[in-house]
């Protein structure tokens, strides 16, 4: 069970700004955000809708301060990472899961193209199940995607600036398959009345997630954008960095100020996409459809969901590490600033209560 806590008080003093047609704007509290969460969240459980979070309940009390909505577990955020030195990895024509560990039992791997396609592939088919109930969900990225396996831990790990910390081992000696995916965090995400009118007015979400249209392509008269290709911009942008260990289009510095927002709004509208030589052809397409400029070109989930890329054996990309020294990899909260420097997708094969203790791993010495 997970657990996500509001103060009531703290709520109901917030007053956030809610965008309608035609460049309308009414004031809501943040009360309203948490109810309308909550309306999202059982319709998603109504509809059984796979691969988001499931709300298991509401608690709520007159003389306590807190609102908690509980969640079924839903695994590890993809998005941890750890400072360390860049990893290089090796292709390795085995689908066996290798020790490089020095004696130890714990197996890392980079599994960024091994995985990438049954990933995407659930990625797609959650967000494509929501369009098709009225709900967009604006902030899709990395920290809002959960992974959960059987006998494994997943999560992107940055690998720049080794450092000390906490992280998954284990003494199983299992083999993994493709962990299941969990988009959560819906609070950002707006419910339409009718599915066939995906038009949404507001800048809510990520900006390195989010599509040029946000920032400068709305409607002239309405002031509405596509909500559907909104999502799926952001599915691009997921995949890229699933792929690559960057974002497509990276902030200039560190901090997130006016200024440096902007350069990275006008990076996405003007700058072309750049595919790395290394990635697969056919992975280059599917990014090249879901990261179109112009959204009325860009691909559909439905699409999306046939293309070859994601139909590929996960066994076809698999890459390990087999010369390097131990360094530990912390557990760090992964921010969108991050995604600038080298980082992996990899898997921990953990033990199935999920211990947490100091894992320690192999890099390179350069």
């Amino acid at each position: 069970m997970v657990i996500k806590q509001y103060s009531k008080a703290t709520m109901a003093r917030q007053r956030l700004p809610i965008y309608g047609k035609g460049g309308s704007v009414s004031l809501i509290s943040g009360t309203r955000v948490i109810e309308d969460e909550i309306c999202i969240l059982e319709k998603l459980k109504e509809k059984q809708v796979s691969n988001v979070i499931s709300l298991h309940e509401v608690l709520s009390s007159p003389t306590e301060d807190r609102i908690i909505l509980a969640f079924e577990y839903g695994g590890c955020q993809i998005m941890q990472y750890a400072y360390g030195r860049p990893l290089d990895y090796v292709a390795n024509a085995s689908s066996q899961p290798r020790d490089i560990s020095s004696g130890s039992s714990t197996m890392v791997y980079d599994a960024s193209k091994a995985l990438t396609p049954g990933l995407v592939r659930q990625l797609l088919s959650a967000v494509s199940e929501l369009h098709s109930i009225g709900i967009v969900h604006k902030d899709i990225k990395p920290d809002n995607i959960l992974l959960r396996g059987d006998d494994w831990s997943w999560g992107l790990r940055d690998a720049e600036e080794h450092e000390e910390g906490n992280g998954l081992t284990s003494s199983s000696s299992s083999t993994g398959s493709i962990p299941h995916l969990t988009l959560c965090d819906f609070n950002t995400a707006v419910i339409k009345a009718d599915p066939r009118d995906m038009e949404i007015y507001d800048a809510l979400g990520t900006t390195a997630f989010s599509p040029p249209e946000v920032f400068f392509g709305k409607d002239p008269v309405t002031g509405g954008l596509c909500g559907k290709a909104r999502d799926v911009w952001s599915v691009g942008v997921t995949f890229f960095t699933m792929m690559t260990g960057r974002l497509p289009w990276r902030p200039t510095g560190q901090e997130s100020t006016p200024s440096s927002n902007l350069t990275l709004q006008l990076s996405i509208l003007n700058d072309p996409l750049q595919v790395p030589s290394g990635i697969p052809e056919a992975a280059r397409n599917l990014l090249e459809g879901l990261l179109r400029k112009d959204p009325s070109h860009r691909i559909t989930t439905a699409k999306a969901l046939l293309h070859k890329f994601l139909a590929y054996s996960t066994e076809r990309y698999m890459f390990v590490n087999p010369n390097a020294r131990s360094c530990r990899l912390g557990n760090t909260r992964w921010t969108s600033s991050a995604c600038g420097r080298m980082s992996y997708l990899q898997f921990l094969q953990v033990t199935a209560r999920l211990k947490l203790t100091a894992l320690r791993i192999r890099v390179n010495d350069r």
